[in-house]
């Protein structure tokens, strides 16, 4: 059974007045991806850290494995992960997981 949390965007997204929900599972990733070891104080080793791996020496493959090994542990399974970095510095992901 998925369970359902706050869309957020830049903020919380509501339509007609109404706070908008979604599978919870894409924003669970997400976090798990942004969040660095040590930021949840009850799973202190849960987090990818992708912004200090990303300003780091860290290669791709040794990104694929932090971030499969992560979500791993919270129960996905990631079907496709492609990420790339343009010229201005942004981050992109193309991420698919399943619990």
């Amino acid at each position: 059974m998925p369970f359902y949390d706050f869309r957020i965007g830049e903020e919380i997204e509501a339509l007609d007045g109404d706070i908008i929900q979604e599978i919870g599972e894409k924003q669970n990733a997400q976090d798990i991806i942004f969040a660095s070891p040590g930021n949840y104080f009850a799973y202190p080793t849960v987090g990818v850290g992708i912004v200090a791996q990303l300003n780091s020496e860290f290669q791709l493959i040794e990104r694929q494995r932090s971030i499969r090994s992560q979500l791993k542990k919270d129960g996905f399974t990631i079907t496709h992960y492609q990420d790339s970095i343009d010229s201005e510095g942004n981050y992109d992901t193309d991420l698919r997981a399943e619990k």
